[in-house]
């Protein structure tokens, strides 16, 4: 019996990455800087541990200026300031989360993103009061692929792995979620990566309400 789902948030309760992306080409474009947006999908999922950047930049270094990551950085950051992400959570993911509460299971949110961040995006989502959890992977000493943020969040509930469902969408998220020993719902996205290594993908997360049911 699943008795807890762990989410990721970013590309799986809102459509950020679709948005992260066209600020990043917004950018681009208003500086000229020609590097395909394929590069960028790199960092999907990854936390700033992991350095993606370098693979991100290859070939072009001697192309771009020297701050280019902490001018998209900083661009984006102040885009985030007046952005409502009500506007970006995903149309299923409220009654997904009623459909949880009223069968009595457990709902983390298990992000790479920062803590403030996290907690920004929920409130402004009006979906704060549904998670029994919310934890970060700047907490832990590996990230993502690392299974160890699903492993603390299955721990603090006091379960087993076949009792966690892990909602991803990245590379390094569901791959984190399968060495947690996990059930992984992808939602799908339209990005160059490939989800194959989930157990299931979905457009709409109460599609796989029978997961819980059972």
């Amino acid at each position: 019996m699943i008795k807890a789902v762990l989410f990721d948030l970013d590309g799986v309760l809102i459509n950020s990455e679709v948005q992260e992306q066209k600020w990043t080409k917004e950018y681009l474009d208003k500086n000229g800087i020609d590097i395909p947006m394929e590069r960028f999908d790199l960092l999907i999922g990854t936390h700033k541990k992991q350095n993606m950047w370098e693979k991100v930049l290859e070939g072009y270094k001697d192309k771009v200026p020297d701050t280019l990551k902490e001018d998209i950085r900083n661009y984006k950051m102040h885009k985030r300031q007046a952005f409502d992400y009500k506007e970006i959570l995903f149309p299923d993911v409220v009654e997904y989360l009623d459909f949880l509460k009223q069968n009595n299971v457990k709902i983390a949110c298990a992000s790479s993103s920062n803590i403030n961040y996290i907690h920004n995006v929920l409130s402004k989502c009006g979906i704060s009061n549904y998670f029994d959890l919310i934890c970060t992977g700047d907490d832990f000493t590996e990230s993502k692929p690392s299974p160890e943020i699903y492993l603390y969040c299955m721990n603090q509930f006091g379960l087993k792995p076949q009792e966690c469902i892990v909602v991803e969408d990245s590379v390094f998220g569901i791959e984190a979620g399968k060495r947690a020993g996990m059930y992984v719902i992808a939602r799908k996205t339209n990005f160059s990566f490939s989800q194959e290594q989930a157990d299931v993908i979905v457009t709409d997360l109460n599609s796989t309400q029978n997961l819980i049911e059972q």
